[in-house]
């Protein structure tokens, strides 16, 4: 059985509406702004938490073992905190460069995706998009990076 029998019933100028309707559908649907995403790396040589808040309050826990890498969703508003033994280190996210980002998936998951990796001293490094993780050489930064973190006691309140 044809699966599109419905369609050959339908007058042709119907079936021109329709597919304009659907073709715009999709088109707005597809251009619409894909959100920015960070992977990161941890390349502190020490188990973590990673905290990310995002813009509207939400809160994303996760454990962060050393040598492991985290995807954070919704990087351009978001405020991340990464909890060692010893202290709480503070980002708030900045633009990224297009040159940093690259895009992963098709479709409906379709990702624009940064990499990053942390270091023992809290500094967060942008990755390039032909770059694997871990880095060991010395990276050219763009502007606004190596990221710094504010440092914060353990004995203050998260």
């Amino acid at each position: 059985m044809d699966r599109f029998f419905l369609l050959k019933l339908l007058p042709s100028p119907l079936k021109n509406w329709l597919l304009c309707v659907v073709t715009g559908t999709l088109l707005t649907i597809g251009g619409c702004t894909i959100p920015l995403a960070c992977e990161i790396y941890n390349n502190s040589q020490q188990d973590l938490e990673l905290i990310y808040i995002q813009s509207d309050g939400r809160k994303f826990k996760k454990e962060f073992p050393a040598h492991s890498s985290i995807l954070l969703e919704g990087w351009s508003l978001g405020q991340l905190k990464i909890i060692s033994k010893d202290s709480v280190w503070v980002y708030r996210a900045v633009d990224i460069s297009q040159k940093y980002i690259g895009v992963k998936g098709f479709g409906f998951w379709k990702k624009r995706l940064f990499y990053a990796q942390l270091e023992k001293d809290g500094r967060i490094f942008i990755l390039q998009t032909n770059q694997a993780f871990p880095i060991q050489e010395s990276l050219t930064q763009p502007e606004g990076f190596p990221l710094i973190p504010q440092i914060i006691s353990n004995n203050s309140t998260l």
